[in-house]
């Protein structure tokens, strides 16, 4: 049985080969996520990358706070990107492991930090922090991204 349009997923952006931070910034948003997550890069640079989380499809809990799952999710596609800009021609980040820690309510406007820890080659090692208006830390993620070859074919590749 052949999946429906709406069920085939988008086909993979190549990562930027310009290294400018516009390069990548324009690369991170383009990514399918960004927009269902309410979830904009505003920075992407090889010590630190930076993006505003706002309303989503996900909904707000009861005290107007973020749900923790839109919080995990943009936790996630944070980390891809930061592993992307610094992975190798030829590799794609995926998760390995994901683990996010609540300190308090993120109430919107929420500002979300990732930065690459010292990693190997292929793995990719990355914090996140979630902070709130006042700059008071709501969340910490911590995870490790596999760089996966673009040879082998992934889900919604053209080539």
């Amino acid at each position: 049985m052949e999946p429906s349009p709406s069920a085939t997923p988008p086909p993979h952006q190549p990562m930027p080969d310009d290294e400018s931070s516009e390069a990548w910034v324009s690369w991170a948003n383009a990514q399918p996520a960004m927009g269902t997550l309410g979830l904009t890069c505003t920075s992407v640079d090889p010590e630190e990358s930076v993006f505003a989380l706002g309303l989503s499809a996900f909904p707000i809990n009861p005290n107007r706070s973020v749900h923790g799952g839109q919080i995990s999710a943009a936790t996630d596609q944070v980390m891809a990107v930061v592993a992307a800009r610094a992975s190798a021609a030829g590799l794609i980040p995926v998760t390995s492991s994901l683990h996010v820690q609540f300190h308090a309510p993120a109430f919107l406007p929420i500002t979300i930090r990732g930065r690459l820890l010292p990693s190997g080659f292929r793995i990719k090692y990355v914090e996140v922090v979630v902070t709130d208006a006042a700059g008071d830390r709501c969340a910490t993620g911590h995870g490790t991204m596999v760089g996966a070859s673009v040879e082998r074919r992934l889900p919604g590749s053209t080539a």
